[in-house]
Parts: C-alpha cells; structure tokens; sequence
C-alpha cells in the first residue's frame, strides 16, 4: 500500500506540465480523558480526522477543467498497530467542472454528510455530536455518480447516486438544495438507501459580520435501519474581538440522547491552532452516557 502512494505521488507530479497538481492535509491530535457509561475514565491520544490529499487541475480551455481528488486517512494515533488505512478512503474521484455546474465519478461524501460538515460548529469532526444526533447515514457513498447544477447565483442542486453493483440490491440515492445568500447558508438534503434507511435535513447559518458571531442550526428526520430519530442541534461560533481565541459551542438533542459540546481555538498562526474541548451526552441507556475532555494542536498545510 505504501508502494502504491508513492507511485501515485509521483505519477501525478509527472503530470504536472500538463495539470496543476498540489499536496495538502490536516492532521489533529488531542490527548484526552474518556469516560463511557459507569466505567472509569480512560487517558487517551486520539486522532480527529487527519488526512493526506493530493489534487490535480487541468485546464480544458472555455471554462471548462478535469479535477481529481485522492483524499486518504491518517491514523496518528496508533502508527504502530498495524492499522491500515486504504489510499483514497475519504475521496477518490475524477470529474469536470464549469461555472455551469460539475459531474464526478467515485468515492465522496454525500449530501447528508456535506451538510453536517458544513452545519456543525465543530466541523463534523471526532470532538462532535452532531453524528449522534443528526443520522450521518455513513457520511460518503462509494461507486458514486455526483452532479451540481449552479441553478442562479447562490442556488445550486446536488445529486448522488452510488451504485450497489448488487443484482436484485437498491442503488443509494442523496442529493442537496443549497443556497447562499446576503450572508445566509441554507440546505436541504436528502438521503434514501430504498431498504431501510432514510433522513431529510434543512440546516441554516448565518454569521453576524460586526461581532464575529455564527450561529446555525439543524432539523433531521431520520431513519436508520429501523431505529427512527428527530434531531435538532443548535450551535454557536464566537471570535474574541481581535484575539486569535474562538470559543465554540453546540447543543443537541433526539429521542436517545442529549449533548452538550463546548470548545475553544487558539490560532497560533493561520494555519495552526491549539484546540480545548468538552462532550458530554447523556443517553436514555445509562452505559452510553458519554464524557470527554480533550486538549489538542491542529495544522493544515
């Protein structure tokens, strides 16, 4: 597998004469005190969603250009265990794109899954509850067909389709409403697997430009596997004046659970930030009554 990511390392930087390739990634590390139902609390290191990407551009000419996106995992915190991460796991596509709008081939995330994403104040990341609350329905779809139309300025549509290359087994269908406008972000979005799993969601955000302020929300109704959920998730992003401090907070609550998350970053450069966090969901089955506290440091490049 190592191998294999360097030969495609290398057999996109010899494409770059013709494509504009770039190398980019995250990685998010906190050590923290885990605590799951009436057991003791355990000290941890864990990852939140680390990543290796590499993207390559060409220009087609008339605004018109290929994208390809290999996005892979990184377990930092267990390097030595053996685990192993496949390459292009988070995102592995090919497509075009124009102003118009783009079609791509592979393994993404889903309409459901960019929302949340998008939605939750912590980002959808490992220090979140939003997946708790609000179904992610497994957050990307994998043998995928992905269409986005720019319908007017600030509405676009969304589309996916992942095929079960399954005789006689559904295809997954998502797709996505979005718009922004005069500063609001509103979406729609759809996911439906045609045997047992289903949620729509509407999600709002707007930030206050004076104070810094974010605020957004989110409604689900959700269906997994038979287990159904109303989740609803309201949070709130607040800089400190000119301080590079931004204290983060969410609440959320369905049927099975209540959670609270409270967070704080620390921009120590434009790309580097010292990060605090707290969880705590309280479940209606007692040993899944859940308490983290975390302190970490993240770096994109």
């Amino acid at each position: 597998m190592k191998k294999l990511a360097i030969a495609t390392v290398i057999a996109l930087a010899s494409a770059g004469a013709s494509a504009q390739v770039s190398v980019y990634g995250k990685m998010r590390v906190y050590s923290e005190s885990y605590k799951l139902g009436t057991a003791s609390d355990v000290t941890q290191v864990t990852d939140s969603d680390s990543r290796f990407g590499i993207k390559a551009v060409e220009d087609l000419g008339k605004g018109l250009k290929v994208n390809v996106v290999v996005e892979t995992s990184v377990v930092a915190d267990a390097p030595n265990t053996g685990a192993a991460t496949q390459l292009g796991n988070r995102q592995s596509t090919v497509g075009l794109s124009h102003s118009l709008g783009s079609v791509d081939l592979g393994r993404a995330k889903h309409a459901i899954g960019r929302a949340l994403d998008s939605y939750d104040v912590f980002g959808n990341a490992a220090f979140s509850s939003t997946t708790v609350v609000n179904a992610s329905q497994g957050q990307r779809l994998s043998n995928a067909t992905m269409i986005t139309a720019n319908v007017i300025n600030g509405v676009s549509v969304s589309y996916q389709r992942g095929e079960s290359e399954v005789i006689g087994t559904p295809n997954v269908n998502a797709g996505s409403l979005d718009i922004n406008y005069a500063g609001i972000q509103a979406t729609l979005a759809t996911y439906d697997n045609q045997t047992n799993s289903t949620s729509n969601l509407a999600a709002v955000k707007y930030t206050f430009a004076p104070t810094g302020t974010t605020v957004s929300g989110i409604y689900s109704d959700n269906n997994v596997a038979g287990v159904k959920t109303t989740g609803k998730t309201v949070g709130v992003a607040q800089t400190v004046g000119k301080t590079p401090f931004t204290v983060l907070a969410s609440y959320g609550t369905n049927e099975l659970v209540k959670a609270t998350n409270v967070g704080v970053n620390y921009a120590l450069s434009k790309n580097t930030s010292l990060l605090a966090r707290y969880i705590k969901e309280d479940n209606v089955v007692n040993t899944k009554d859940l308490q983290r506290i975390a302190f970490g440091m993240e770096m994109n490049f």
